[in-house]
């Protein structure tokens, strides 16, 4: 199974249908559920939300084992800036009532204390390979 926090980066649709493959039925169904879809829809229209794709592939990737239940709020803010964190952490806490609750036993056995610590792992190895970089953009130009 593919092991690392697609926070940062981009999966690929062979990646993706992996992960689906190996998911519990009920996950796969939450997130293919037209219910799921509609909790989306009024969270963010309830919050004047117009970015809903954001927003869902948050939820999807907390179904899909790629990012622990509670860095919700937190990628929200960091994806959706202009979100106040107050919101986020409202947002954070719908998601978990209307979607997550029903199926968190299925949820449990994708974030074990292993998998948070790899996760988490992973996350800070890319945040400082992204600081490591020089910045070719603002660097000074040296004649």
């Amino acid at each position: 199974m593919i092991q690392f926090n697609c926070m940062s980066f981009e999966l690929t649709k062979e990646q993706r249908w992996e992960i689906l493959d190996n998911l519990p039925e009920n996950l796969r169904e939450v997130i293919f559920s037209g219910e799921t879809s509609e909790a989306i829809t009024s969270i963010c229209q309830l919050h004047d939300i117009e970015d809903t794709s954001v927003i869902g592939k948050t939820i999807g990737q907390v179904l899909m084992g790629l990012l622990p239940p509670d860095k919700i709020s937190g990628t929200i803010k960091k994806r959706l800036p202009v979100l106040e964190e107050s919101l986020c952490n409202t947002l954070a806490i719908e998601i978990q009532h209307y979607i997550l609750d029903p199926v968190m036993n299925d949820l449990m056995t994708l974030y074990s204390p292993e998998k948070i610590e790899q996760l988490d792992a992973k996350d800070d190895t890319v945040e400082k390979e992204k600081s490591e970089r020089k910045d070719v953009y603002r660097e000074e130009i040296i004649e």
